[in-house]
């Protein structure tokens, strides 16, 4: 299915799980109730204009990392270990015209090796990353 949000549209696959969040999410899952998070993070991203965004654990769409870069025009990479989920970034991205380096590696080898301006995160991904 295309769910439409912000300036975007993107393909998510037909099963979602019925509660997005962590521990719920399969590849290719869309949390619709981060919308208004997701708005926020725009919101603030215009009034900072970092010059390289770093999406953390993208994972599912990468609607976030989309948004960003077609919405802001800023310079966007997206990193998960799932590859079904960068695949799937990459092909909304593409869908988009969004120039987005999407990254098929670990939150922690991204951080270690790359300098980023802003860098958004799950808190809770990130905790079950390095416990």
């Amino acid at each position: 299915m295309i769910v439409e949000e912000g300036s975007v549209k993107i393909y998510v696959p037909e099963e979602q799980p019925e509660k997005g969040g962590p521990g719920r999410a399969v590849s290719g899952f869309y949390n619709r109730s981060q919308k208004l998070n997701r708005d926020v993070t725009l919101s603030l991203l215009s009034a900072v204009r970092p010059r390289v965004v770093l999406d953390g654990f993208s994972g599912g769409t990468g609607v976030r990392a989309i948004r960003i870069g077609r919405e802001l025009g800023l310079r966007v990479v997206a990193a998960d270990t799932d590859r079904v989920a960068c695949r799937l970034s990459e092909e909304n991205a593409r869908a988009n015209g969004v120039d987005l380096e999407v990254l098929n590696e670990s939150f922690n080898c991204v951080v270690e090796r790359f300098s980023f301006d802003y860098i958004d995160i799950d808190p809770l991904r990130l905790l079950r990353a390095i416990c």
